[in-house]
């Protein structure tokens, strides 16, 4: 629902973005946030998890929200916490998606997603 409510604020008034994950304009990265949960982009879940360090608490909100919708996951990451907190449910989502990715070229068993 967020993501919803949060997609028609950024898609009101002013010039069409080219969404990138790495644009220095915040409103382009918010938009390649909404528009990979819209399309449920699962290429783009390594960006998502990435998106969690990010200094700003709406990017770290809407990957986290997408990361959810994409995986059914969420390792207790919630996007206002402290940032020692934050870091280590981060760090739970990149392990978990490497072991998708070993899992997937036959390497690897999957972590469990309450260790």
């Amino acid at each position: 629902m967020t993501l919803l409510a949060l997609g028609s604020v950024s898609a009101c008034g002013g010039p069409a973005l080219t969404p990138g994950f790495e644009s220095v304009d915040p409103q382009e990265r918010t938009t390649a946030l909404l528009e990979a949960a819209r399309a449920q982009d699962r290429g783009a879940i390594s960006e998502l998890i990435e998106r969690l360090w990010s200094s700003d608490p709406a990017e770290r909100m809407l990957a986290s929200a997408a990361l959810r919708r994409l995986t059914g996951q969420d390792f207790g990451y919630r996007h206002f916490d402290p940032e020692t907190v934050r870091d280590r449910a981060a760090e739970q989502w990149r392990r978990w998606w490497l072991s998708q990715q070993e899992r997937a070229q036959g390497r690897a068993r999957p972590i469990a997603a309450n260790p």
